[in-house]
């Protein structure tokens, strides 16, 4: 098993673990968040669809990174 230099990805293929169940397993982590904001109106349900597809391109991001690619940062929901 090669230590350095590996991603996420390449991490989580090494340990037997599909890298979309490690992606899943973080959204799933930050949905109760989300989950919240909607059930008390903070949010509406388009609203958290949204911020349910940017955890989903973040986490995706985070596990397949290159590391040489620059980090995106959230910009907020479309208007």
């Amino acid at each position: 098993m090669e230590e350095q230099g590996q991603n996420l990805e390449a991490v989580a293929e090494d340990i037997g673990v599909d890298p979309q169940a490690l992606v899943d397993a973080l959204v799933d982590s930050w949905s109760p968040a989300i989950d919240n904001l909607l059930e008390d109106g903070t949010i509406t349900p388009a609203e958290a669809a949204e911020y349910e597809a940017a955890l989903e391109d973040a986490f995706t991001f985070r596990v397949t990174w290159d590391g040489e690619e620059e980090t995106p940062t959230f910009s907020g929901l479309d208007a």
